[in-house]
């Protein structure tokens, strides 16, 4: 199994869902995963309550796709 690094936290899904079609399109898979109440606090009370993941070889080439 491979290692999983954050490549970006988010404030909402919304945002965290255009970050990894950003990934997808240049070919780097990743998920989602929220501390949002599942989605019953959309913006997490001001917290980076989103986080996108992706393969730890990845992390630097998805750090430039999101920037």
């Amino acid at each position: 199994m491979e290692d999983l690094v954050c490549a970006k936290s988010f404030r909402s899904r919304l945002e965290a869902n255009i970050a990894k079609g950003k990934l997808e399109a240049n070919g780097i898979s990743s998920f989602i995963t929220a501390d949002d109440e599942s989605g019953m606090l959309p913006f997490s009370l001001g917290k980076a309550g989103v986080q996108l993941f992706v393969k730890a070889k990845k992390r630097e080439e998805a750090k430039k796709v999101l920037k």
